[in-house]
């Protein structure tokens, strides 16, 4: 989606300039600094509230901003005895997080959140305990894992998510 093409008149901003200014609209909006900021940002917030609709509509569509340059995909390295993974923050909502085991072989390894009855004994209570882990609590923008791996996996833990909008 392209938000300005003043050469073939094609862009989101030469669409509104017709629609509200006439025939005769173009530059109303690109050319005056200050409705170009009110109209950028009012389509912004449409963003906003379109990603909210399309996020929620159905928990099956994989929704993603096609302005991203770079995949709803984020992979790390797996390292011996690091049981913490700091992510970015535009990952809204992680829809599933896989490690690979030692061997290689890739395993989906489950939610569990800090306020279930056994979060204790998965989060807390196994801080010396080392393998493979089998289930993940994302706190902020870390993901704990229930064990502390015991092995190195280059690009072992992948992570697949939602994010935001890419903001014009």
């Amino acid at each position: 989606m392209i938000l300005s093409d003043t050469t073939h008149k094609n862009g989101i901003l030469q669409h509104i300039e017709i629609k509200v200014f006439g025939d005769n609209g173009y530059g109303k909006i690109t050319d005056d600094s200050d409705r170009l900021y009110q109209f950028v940002d009012r389509i912004n917030r449409a963003m906003d509230r379109f990603t909210f609709l399309a996020m929620t509509a159905d928990g099956r569509w994989q929704w993603d901003d096609n302005n991203y340059t770079t995949s709803s995909i984020a992979t790390t390295n797996l390292v011996s005895g690091q049981r913490e993974y700091e992510f970015a923050l535009d990952h809204l909502e992680i829809e599933r997080v896989l490690v690979q085991d030692s061997s290689g072989t890739w395993q989906v390894i489950k939610p569990i959140d800090q306020q279930d009855d056994d979060a204790v004994l998965y989060l807390e209570n196994n801080t010396g305990r080392t393998g493979f882990p089998t289930k993940y609590d994302k706190r902020g923008t870390t993901l704990w894992l229930d064990v502390t791996p015991n092995y190195n996996k280059t690009g072992g833990l992948k992570v697949y998510f939602k994010r935001g909008p890419d903001y014009f």
